[in-house]
């Protein structure tokens, strides 16, 4: 059996206006799973995993909080 495991990330609060505050597809991993089986899959997670593209069309990254969710897992952390 073929899973997908994805991660997203979302902005916890949205200062500036151009900030999107939507969930986010970063990443995912196609792996095979045989019935009853699990898996441990990492993810490493830069400041790029957190940037967004601005009107000027510049990448930015702000400080502030953030979700990253994979499957039902949550995990809330602060980037500085």
């Amino acid at each position: 059996m073929v899973s997908i495991v994805q991660q997203s990330s979302e902005r916890s609060i949205c200062r500036v206006s151009e900030v999107p505050c939507v969930k986010r597809l970063r990443r995912f991993k196609k792996i095979d799973l045989k019935s009853g089986e699990s898996k441990t899959v990492d993810f490493v997670i830069s400041k790029d995993d957190l940037a967004f593209v601005t009107q000027e069309l510049k990448t930015l990254t702000e400080k502030g909080s953030f979700e990253i969710i994979i499957s039902n897992q949550k995990i809330l952390f602060y980037y500085k």
